[in-house]
């Protein structure tokens, strides 16, 4: 974090055309990246983040934060308040991954002006879908499937379904089938 706020302060204070500014623009890049992974592991291997509570708070958090300096504007909802869930192993790193995924790219090539984050929890299920009325896409007209396949894979690791449709813009939905444990 402190290379972060360091080499950004090196470059507001650098000419801009020089190689240097260059340099120091990328290690702030660099920087930024590492710290947020490095958080997103942190999180996800700590067990206070297996409940469902944990997992809200997060994929808000970030989406608050994504989309603050955007045309966006994120709307979030759920039915988790004061629930202790604690979800079954594994699930809230990938989520994490595939809502953030999700959220990452409707920011950057959905033309959207509004995005929905929702949580609905039942005794026997989860489900999490992420709502942009951009443009939404075709699939002959996607150059690289990457992130939609990674989301799939993700998903598929914990045993739950992912529905992604692209009519009115784009839904990815998340739906988890399980037996909470107190």
């Amino acid at each position: 974090a402190s290379i972060s706020v360091l080499s950004k302060l090196l470059s507001q204070n650098s000419a801009k055309d020089t190689q240097w500014h260059k340099k120091i623009t990328q290690i702030n890049k660099d920087a930024k990246a590492l710290y947020s992974g490095m958080r997103d592991f942190i999180w996800a291997i700590d067990h206070k983040s297996d409940t469902l509570i944990e997992l809200v708070f997060y994929l808000n958090n970030f989406g608050e934060e994504l989309f603050q300096n955007s045309d966006i504007m994120f709307i979030t909802d759920n039915n988790c308040t004061g629930k202790e869930v604690i979800l079954p192993y594994y699930w809230s790193k990938q989520l994490v991954y595939v809502f953030k995924e999700a959220m990452t790219n409707c920011l950057k090539h959905s033309n959207a002006s509004e995005a929905n984050l929702i949580f609905i929890y039942t005794d026997t299920s989860l489900t999490i879908s992420f709502k942009d009325n951009g443009i939404g896409y075709t699939n002959h007209k996607l150059t690289r499937k990457n992130g939609l396949l990674n989301m799939q894979k993700r998903v598929q690791k914990i045993n739950g379904e992912l529905l992604v449709s692209s009519k009115n813009g784009v839904t990815i939905q998340f739906v988890g089938i399980f037996k909470n444990t107190p």
